[in-house]
């Protein structure tokens, strides 16, 4: 060796990178040999010849990924694992959701580190939805415009309505029906004039506020704006208990009234509106 600080290659411990790999295979066979329960976000989620694959995520308060990892839930136990979760909560596995998953540490020495998903509590995604909800309305309280709708007049008789809902669902179609036999407007037949929107899934939210904003746009044409959406899961109508859509709503220039789900079905967004 020519110096202490700067040893020759002959003086160091070399390994190759497939010897690095089998000892970081050993370590964590060794080490991390158990499972373990995991909270995460799905970020990305792919099923391919039965098998699940999953981009799972933890996001800082900017919102920004700290930490990412892949997720494999092989075929024989994502089937088992995909049909739980479906039954319990009423909805499909899918990108957005928090979860908490029962993994297995695995170390590839092709595809480096990734979890290996063997089980799932889906009663932690039903508890974090519901969480958020209540934070939802307490922000709203907090910042008095939960109530903001009730000091809007409606006009005793209305005809121009603005509808956001999807142009295809059952839903839309029975409201339409519904004014077609409604007297007050059989000498004046009304169609309401749609705002497309997507209503359910991980762009909901940007659609429902996109169709708001061209309304806005047109603030003097109508009377009022309808938010239609048939009844489903609860999980897939998650985006109606969102801060941002709800203050949208609450704050909104026109009466807002709301048909979304079931009767039993009550959302952040029924609470500001104008009138469930």
């Amino acid at each position: 060796c020519l110096t202490a600080a700067k040893p020759p290659l002959l003086c160091m411990t070399t390994y190759s990178l497939s010897q690095l790999s089998e000892l970081i295979g050993e370590v964590i066979s060794v080490e991390l040999s158990d499972t373990y329960w995991v909270r995460a976000e799905i970020a990305s989620l792919s099923r391919r010849n039965g098998h699940g694959y999953f981009d799972l995520v933890e996001k800082g308060k900017d919102g920004l990924f700290t930490v990412k990892m892949r997720g494999n839930c092989w075929a024989n136990v994502f089937t088992i694992l995909s049909a739980y979760f479906e039954q319990e909560t009423g909805s499909c596995l899918q990108a957005g959701m928090q979860v908490l998953l029962e993994v297995e540490i695995n170390w590839h020495d092709v595809y480096g580190l990734s979890l290996n998903i063997v089980g799932i509590d889906p009663q932690y995604t039903i508890g974090d939805l519901a969480r958020q909800r209540q934070e939802t309305i307490r922000q709203l309280q907090k910042e008095g415009i939960l109530d903001m709708q009730q000091s809007l007049t409606l006009p005793t008789i209305v005809r121009r309505i603005a509808v956001i809902s999807s142009d295809t669902a059952a839903g839309y179609e029975d409201f339409i029906h519904q004014l077609s036999t409604l007297p007050l407007y059989s000498s004046t037949p009304l169609l309401p004039t749609l705002f497309p929107a997507i209503m359910q899934g991980n762009n909901a939210e940007a659609s429902i506020l996109k169709a708001l904003q061209a309304i806005a746009e047109r603030e003097d044409e109508f009377d009022v704006v309808v938010i239609i959406r048939g009844g489903g899961a609860s999980l897939d109508m998650s985006c109606f208990d969102s801060y941002l859509l709800a203050a949208t709503c609450a704050q909104f220039p026109l009466p807002i009234i709301t048909g979304i789900g079931h009767t039993r079905d009550v959302s952040v967004l029924d609470l500001v509106a104008y009138r469930a």
